[in-house]
């Protein structure tokens, strides 16, 4: 559906509503717009007669998002009820952050611890309200859907970034958990491995979340450093993929799971969706193992433990993954996910602008060599869907 994008000014009221409102009605008409997107930032005042002509835009069949209102305004859309019917989304509160409170790093973002009950997820520059609101809604899903995810209490602003206050009392990052007590590592792969599979075998109904074909397709549209042959490539590959309707998360690792007392809850949920869980599982041979391999160094500030450790995880979520399968089976099921990751590891410079500086264009290439000459024979095993 197409959106009108539209300013306010500082006051809204009977000198100027009338006139603002018959100037949007023909603009949403001219530009046959069905979403109605009010930049609200220099908005002080709007009155009762204000709040009746956007209530008449909304009557007449048409969404009203309003961005950046501030507290005052906000509490005058929450007294009308207009909240209740229309998207009325709070102008960022602006906080400062202790750079020594960080406790996890990632490629979107950094967490920072605020107290003993609350984390903030920093994301980074270029990260719009628009990202996080979505990021906030599949996380709200997730949970109704019985999947432990962190609660989010406001969005906030941190000089030119934005992030979501967490609750988080005493929760520490898996990767952590992991380090302090290798003495416990098979009982929390196991931990690990059952919330994976809680996930990949949540349904999910049409509308809830994107399709991870969909999330896929727009990453390789955007790999101009790949050639139009290989695009089409790529796009083959993904269209190969069984169809499957349940959650992947999309970038599921050690920094993305916190603990507490025995429990695991997952964040980071930016990329969830639906889809064939080797999506997940080839994503997580990429951070896993593939990463590392080029760069160790990076791949433990991202994840949070050593790249041994992250082999020795990979290799015990895989056979937890697939316990009751041969080890001729699961040795053919990781080179599948292995030669399929490839797909995700040539797509990594449009995930996470700036990575070559740490991976190098090298791990490019291999993937070329590695997916490009092996791509049909991955179509005709993805088809067989014997993975899962």
């Amino acid at each position: 559906m197409k959106t009108l994008h539209t300013n306010m000014t500082d006051r809204l009221d009977e000198a100027n509503a009338k006139q603002w409102y018959e100037k949007t009605i023909s603009d949403l008409a001219n530009q046959d717009a069905k979403i109605l997107e009010i930049d609200c930032e220099m908005l002080s005042y709007i009155s009762s007669i204000g709040l009746r002509y956007l209530l008449l835009i909304h009557e007449s069949g048409y969404q009203i998002i309003c961005k950046g209102v501030s507290e005052e305004v906000y509490a005058v859309f929450d007294g009308s009820g207009l909240t209740k019917i229309m998207t009325i989304q709070k102008k960022p509160r602006k906080i400062q952050i202790d750079e020594s409170k960080s406790i996890a790093h990632g490629t979107v973002g950094t967490i920072y611890r605020l107290d003993k009950d609350k984390v903030l997820k920093l994301f980074n520059r270029g990260v719009t309200l628009d990202d996080i609101e979505r990021e906030k809604q599949y996380a709200q899903t997730a949970f109704i859907l019985g999947i432990p995810t962190a609660i989010s209490y406001e969005v906030v602003q941190v000089d030119d970034c934005y992030g979501i206050i967490l609750e988080m009392a005493g929760h520490t990052t898996f990767s952590k958990e992991l380090t302090n007590h290798m003495d416990q590592f098979d009982n929390l792969v196991k931990q690990y491995t059952s919330l994976l599979k809680k996930i990949h075998k949540t349904p999910i109904e049409t509308g809830m979340m994107p399709s991870i074909k969909d999330i896929y397709h727009q990453y390789i549209d955007r790999a101009e450093y790949l050639s139009r042959a290989e695009i089409n490539s790529l796009h083959l590959l993904v269209d190969s993929v069984p169809e499957r309707y349940t959650m992947i998360h999309g970038d599921y690792h050690a920094n993305n799971v916190m603990m507490k007392d025995n429990e695991m809850i997952l964040i980071d949920l930016g990329d969830i969706s639906y889809g064939h869980p080797i999506f997940d599982l080839a994503g997580m041979y990429v951070s896993h193992v593939l990463v590392g391999s080029y760069q160790p160094d990076f791949i433990k500030a991202g994840m949070g433990i050593d790249y041994q450790t992250c082999l020795k995880l990979w290799n015990s979520v895989l056979q937890e993954y697939f316990k009751n399968e041969t080890a001729e089976n699961l040795s053919q099921k990781e080179q599948l996910i292995r030669q399929f990751a490839y797909m995700k590891l040539s797509l990594m410079y449009v995930l996470a602008p700036g990575i070559e500086n740490a991976l190098t264009w090298k791990a490019l290439e291999d993937a070329r060599k590695e997916l490009f000459y092996n791509i049909d024979y991955i179509i005709e095993e993805l088809k067989k869907d014997n993975l899962v």
